[in-house]
């Protein structure tokens, strides 16, 4: 026993040869100590070769070291080729003892140690089983040739796709040479990837990927330029929306239909004129123009409009325009394009109610007291010539403007009116404790790699006018609808549990709002009125983008057909079919928008390397605090020594932001 026990043995530990000095054997264990001190638990089916010769424990590494330097210059010298010829017939499973007789006509513990290294090195003609080497056939050998052959082709492709590639982005933007038909399957894999995170592309390939990707080049932009190189995708193919699986491409049929239809023409019949002034209030840049409001005095009150341009009048039930607006379900705004539920020349022109052009609208007309009071109201299909397309920043203005005499007096006059009214919309909204929250709203622009922020107050005069005569709208068409029993879709929205954390009447607490969104239900589409509890509003549904959501514009048919007197365009059925496609396309937005402009504010964050944010502590996160910067809203993981109360607001700096990785942390 204490020979066996300072026995040296050869075995394999995975796919590795090591040498070990036995400790301790029974029937079926043999327990070693390797060469690096660590110990073994070994079967009969690892031992290769046991060396028949007793060192002391203390002897070993350095007869380790001795041992295998001989074996490696005996193995280095070996011909494996040779060896290959030598064994006939082929197909055999050799022990080393067998392979060193044939090889050296000895069978000595160094010539079968290097014998079997040298062989299962050489994988076209040796193939290692277990602790024997089988031998390949002639046959079997021809097939590895033709597997490494094919195995060197596609590192060389590699290597090429890798040189075409990496000139890719150092050419700017021009598309340099070096393209290859033998690079299609590789494109391929790319396709994959791009709408699909959890595809497994090559080592080789995700390095590529992750070599020219960073804070300011996503994976899946890298992704989308090689691919608009390779000829697979159209120039201006987004990524983020490839990504995200959303539809974006008009049908060939859909743009052709749209080319085809003319500019409208009034039907005196069927659609009223709106007398008086009209104007629409919207951001600067804005193309889709589909709400105009007009106003005149009847009397001692005033005759409101809320005009909506009317998409149904230009676009025909199951036309290849409204197949592809189903499909579509919505219009998508992200920071550095815009993707229309119709094509331009509908959306941006015919539709669009731009000043000094005849246009369609579903109009609600509301007869308003002094006061602000609503006397009556209904609705009509209508025409109108927009008097003017006004700015946000040109009506804030012109509510600033006290003198009659001042520019566009009788614009400055209405608009005054018309916050006076909105005024008072908002106060019974609040009064049946409607949720007002004056979160700052960010513009985001960007110009190549170059991104602007800018912050919007959404609590200004004009916008208020805007929200609230919006929500009225909705709110009568939604009433009159429920009124009359129409099918229709309506938003509704549940009161949270708990207490309401109480918000400030102006300015925006980041705190209390934090609490408060992560009291609030969702919205929900059903086809039953019900309360919409951020709304303060007993029935509501959504009606006046029906350029933009297609939604908006089933409702928009319904409510026409009841101006109208018609049977209703859609069933119950029909609609309740319609409601589990527009609720996923638009969760699938939402989605898509928030994380595109996070994605930007970061890029943004770190393209302007302030020193110092200040911070709203909102609650505890894993590896620290959840924070929300002031300026932007934007969140990110405070790491502080000292716990900071919720609602504390403090001075913080980043300590690491990558855009790509959606990680934003500050150490205060």
């Amino acid at each position: 026993m204490a020979d066996a026990e300072k026995n040296i043995v050869e075995f394999l530990d995975g796919d590795q040869i090591k040498l070990g000095i036995v400790l301790k054997q029974t029937a079926s264990r043999t327990l070693v100590t390797d060469q690096h001190g660590k110990q073994h638990s070994l079967n009969s089916r690892q031992i290769i070769i046991n060396h028949d010769r007793n060192v002391a424990t203390s002897d070993f590494p350095e007869y380790s070291r001795a041992y295998l330097d001989s074996v490696q210059a005996v193995s280095d010298e070996i011909d494996t080729e040779l060896l290959w010829e030598s064994i006939e017939p082929k197909g055999l499973e050799l022990k080393p003892d067998k392979a060193a007789e044939i090889y050296f006509g000895n069978t000595d513990i160094i010539s079968r140690s290097a014998i079997f290294r040298a062989a299962i090195l050489d994988s076209l003609r040796f193939k290692r089983k277990g602790i024997h080497i089988s031998v390949r056939s002639d046959e079997q050998v021809d097939e590895q040739l033709h597997v490494q052959k094919k195995k060197a082709e596609k590192e060389d492709l590699s290597k090429d796709f890798v040189t075409w590639g990496d000139s890719i982005f150092e050419a700017g933007e021009e598309i340099p040479s070096g393209w290859k038909p033998e690079f299609l399957p590789l494109l391929n894999s790319l396709e994959q990837a791009i709408s699909n995170p959890e595809y497994e592309l090559d080592p080789w390939l995700r390095k590529l990927i992750q070599h020219h990707s960073g804070p300011f080049r996503s994976r899946s932009e890298t992704i989308v330029r090689l691919l608009v190189a390779g000829g697979r995708l159209p120039e201006g193919s987004d990524p983020f929306i490839l990504e995200s699986g959303l539809p974006l491409e008009f049908s060939e049929a859909a743009e052709a239909e749209a080319d085809s239809l003319k500019a409208f023409e009034p039907i005196s019949t069927t659609q009223s004129p709106v007398k008086g002034l009209s104007f629409s209030i919207d951001d600067e840049d804005t193309r889709e123009i589909d709400d105009a409001i007009s106003i005149r005095e009847e009397g001692e009150n005033y005759l409101i409009g809320i005009h909506i341009s009317d998409a149904s009048a230009f676009i025909a039930v199951d036309s290849m325009l409204d197949l592809d607006a189903s499909r579509k379900n919505t219009s998508i705004y992200l920071p550095h394009r815009q993707f229309r539920m119709f094509p331009p020349r509908l959306s941006c022109d015919l539709m669009s109610l731009k000043q000094g052009v005849t246009r369609p609208a579903v109009s609600c007309n509301i007869l308003v007291s002094e006061e602000g009071e609503i006397l009556e109201w209904n609705f009509t299909r209508s025409h109108l010539e927009v008097t003017e397309n006004l700015s946000y920043t040109l009506a804030d203005s012109l509510l600033d403007s006290k003198s009659s005499s001042g520019e566009k007096p009788e614009m400055s006059k209405s608009l005054r009116f018309l916050n006076l009214f909105a005024g008072e919309l908002l106060k019974k909204r609040i009064s049946n404790n409607a949720v007002v929250i004056n979160r700052p709203e960010l513009k985001i622009t960007v110009k190549d790699e170059d991104i602007e922020l800018s912050i919007i107050n959404s609590d200004s005069p004009s916008r208020r006018i805007v929200s609230e005569l919006m929500i009225l709208y909705n709110r009568l068409a939604a009433s009159l609808a429920a009124e009359n029993t129409l099918p229709f879709i309506y938003r509704s929205q549940k009161q949270p549990e708990g207490e309401i954390p109480e918000l400030p009447e102006t300015g925006y607490d980041n705190f209390a709002a934090f609490k408060l969104f992560s009291m609030m239900e969702p919205g929900v589409l059903s086809l039953a009125p019900d309360k919409h509890f951020g709304l303060g509003i007993d029935c509501y549904a959504q009606v006046t983008s029906p350029i933009r959501r297609y939604s908006d514009l089933l409702n928009q048919r319904q409510l026409a057909s009841i101006i109208t007197g018609n049977p209703p365009r859609y069933s119950a059925e029909s609609l309740t079919d319609s409601l589990g496609g527009i609720e996923s396309t638009e969760r699938a937005v939402r989605k898509l928008e928030r994380k595109m402009n996070r994605l930007f504010i970061l890029r943004y964050m770190m393209q302007e390397k302030r020193t110092e944010h200040e911070l709203v502590v909102l609650q505890n996160a894993k590896n620290g605090y959840l924070v929300e910067t002031v300026a932007e809203a934007t969140r990110g993981i405070l790491q502080v020594q000292e716990e900071p109360l919720p609602g504390s607001i403090l001075k913080g700096r980043i300590s690491k932001i990558d855009p790509e990785s959606d990680i934003l942390i500050f150490t205060a």
